[in-house]
């Protein structure tokens, strides 16, 4: 099926069976105009547009741009100036990769010790209203935010505020550091699941990514 349709002519029409085509379509229409080339000293440069018919659709459902604000804290007015980038080539799709081993940027309010321990910088973390102003933004472009809090590995950062929730890692009797999360304590599975519900109410969308690679299974 179409996504849109748009046919430019002396009155220019556009048509989608959604209003998410309308805005791919719009992007298309602002895409098609050029800035002429043929003048002379005394005139000012015209903006064009040819007379056309574009039909277009999606090859794909999913579109998507994965950020690893874990590793590398990337601003919020960088992360916006992204999803413009993204909305010019019709993705659909902002993978938030939002915390790693590195950093742990995500500031909880359940679990404020997070962020305050586990982020690079105190400047370095994203606030309810950061969330909240990315979410709006990247939805008024057709973008949905598909956050990913990777468990139980990559959660190194975790253990700056709670160490017990990490397995230890041991050399023969010696503790060398600490590995994934630990399975066999019932607080690992209480504030995973407290702070997936505290998300749920930031993030809108039904898929949330848990991860789930690279876990160092002989520290279990």
């Amino acid at each position: 099926m179409v996504y849109h349709k748009l046919s430019v002519t002396a009155v220019s029409v556009l048509t989608s069976a959604s209003v998410w085509g309308i805005l791919r379509g719009l992007e298309t229409f602002a895409q098609k105009f050029y800035i002429s080339d043929d003048i002379n000293v005394r005139q000012k440069p015209e903006l064009r547009i040819n007379t056309s018919v574009v039909e277009d659709f999606p090859e794909y459902a999913h579109r998507g741009l994965l950020l690893d604000t874990g590793r590398h804290y990337i601003s919020v007015p960088n992360i916006l100036l992204t999803l413009d980038a993204m909305a010019m080539n019709k993705m659909n799709v902002f993978h938030w990769h939002i915390v790693d081993d590195q950093s742990f940027p995500y500031q909880s309010e359940k679990f404020p010790d997070l962020s305050l321990y586990g982020a690079y910088h105190s400047s370095m973390v994203y606030t309810k209203d950061n969330i909240e102003q990315i979410v709006e933004y990247a939805r008024l472009r057709g973008i949905r935010v598909l956050p990913e809090f990777d468990v139980p590995g990559h959660t190194r950062s975790w253990g700056n505020a709670y160490p017990n929730i990490l397995t230890p890692c041991y050399r023969g009797n010696e503790v060398v550091g600490l590995g994934p999360m630990n399975p066999i304590r019932n607080i690992t599975y209480k504030m995973i699941r407290d702070l997936f519900h505290e998300m749920q109410t930031r993030f809108p969308d039904k898929y949330l990514h848990i991860g789930g690679d690279e876990v160092q299974m002989q520290c279990w």
